[in-house]
C-alpha cells in the first residue's frame, strides 16, 4: 500500500468554497490540473459533506436553524445547557451520532446554514460516476469515493494511490 503522494483543498483560498449546482467532478478535475496532477485509477477521493451540501443546495437561514435542527434530528443522545447556548449531542436522520444534527455555520455565507446531504452515499456514486465519465481510467474505476465529515476528511481534497503490491 502506498501513503498519501498528494493533498489538495477543494475549499482553500485558490479553489472553489462551493457554491449551489457546482459540479463537483469539474471541481476535482481542475484543482488538479491546477496543481499539476491528475487522477489515475485507483486513487481515494475526499470531498468534505460541506462543498457536498453547497454543491445541492443545502443551505438554509441562520433564523430557520431551530427548525431544520427538528427535521434533521431522530433523538437527543445528550445536551447540556450552558446558559447562553445549549450543546445538544444528536442521532440524525442518516444514524450519525454528533453535535447539533451535522448543521453548521462555519465557512458559510453570513446568516446561514449548512445541512448535511440528504443521502451522501448517493451524492459519492454520483461523483465518483462523473469522474468516471470525465477520466475513463484504464484499468479499473476508483475504489473508493465518498462525501463524509469524518476527521480525515477535513483536508477537504485528498489524491493518494493506493495499490496492492
Amino acid at each position: 500500500m502506498k501513503e498519501c503522494e498528494h493533498a489538495l483543498g477543494l475549499g482553500s483560498r485558490r479553489c472553489s468554497r462551493g457554491e449551489r449546482g457546482d459540479d463537483l467532478a469539474a471541481l476535482v478535475i481542475e484543482a488538479c490540473a491546477r496543481e499539476g496532477t491528475s487522477l489515475e485509477s485507483g486513487d481515494i477521493v475526499i470531498v468534505t459533506s460541506k462543498i457536498v451540501s453547497k454543491a445541492e443546495g443545502r443551505v438554509r437561514p441562520q433564523i430557520e436553524r431551530e427548525a431544520a435542527f427538528a427535521e434533521e434530528t431522530v433523538r437527543v443522545v445528550a445536551a447540556r445547557d450552558r446558559g447562553a447556548s445549549l450543546t445538544r449531542i444528536v442521532e440524525n436522520r442518516l444514524g450519525i451520532v454528533g453535535a447539533a444534527a451535522g448543521i453548521d455555520a462555519s465557512n458559510t455565507a453570513p446568516g446561514t446554514v449548512l445541512l448535511l446531504s440528504l443521502d451522501p452515499d448517493a451524492s459519492a456514486r454520483a461523483l465518483a460516476a462523473a469522474l468516471r465519465a470525465a477520466k475513463a481510467p484504464p484499468r479499473h474505476p476508483a475504489r473508493t469515493t465518498r462525501a463524509t465529515d469524518e476527521p480525515a476528511a477535513r483536508l477537504q481534497g485528498l489524491r493518494g494511490a493506493v495499490r496492492s503490491a
